[in-house]
């Protein structure tokens, strides 16, 4: 974490190659700025409890991207390199009440640190699951 005050949280996060993360949502206003490497995203709406990719998208260094607060998103590194992107998150990330999906089962998690690398995976580690 690179600052957090009472209306914003700017962290500088890098991602290890060929992991993805489960959905999740920030509920709040977030612009990524990937530095370097590459990153793929999938957006997602719930169906019938699960998520279910609608749009996926690879960013490299240079794009900047603005979620809205109701944005589902998940995020992996598809590159041989770290990726590494700043965040600025426009509320305090702390104490903004957040979940994370299961990308199997579609069960809905408080966003945890431990949750989130608990259900990280190894990209295209199953058939016709998403790629982010």
């Amino acid at each position: 974490m690179l600052h957090a005050d009472n209306s914003i949280t700017i962290l500088l996060i890098q991602l290890i190659p060929n992991l993805r993360y489960s959905p999740q949502n920030h509920n709040m206003a977030t612009t990524i700025a990937l530095c370097s490497g590459a990153e793929s995203a999938a957006y997602f709406r719930s169906r019938q409890g699960k998520p279910q990719a609608t749009l996926t998208r690879t960013y490299t260094a240079g794009d900047l991207v603005f979620l809205t607060s109701d944005v589902i998103h998940a995020v992996g590194n598809s590159g041989a390199q770290r990726s590494m992107a700043l965040h600025v998150h426009y509320r305090t990330l702390p104490v903004v009440r957040r979940s994370l999906r299961d990308s199997e089962t579609g069960e809905e998690l408080p966003f945890t640190d431990e949750n989130y690398f608990e259900l990280a995976q190894p990209l295209r580690s199953r058939p016709g699951a998403y790629t982010a």
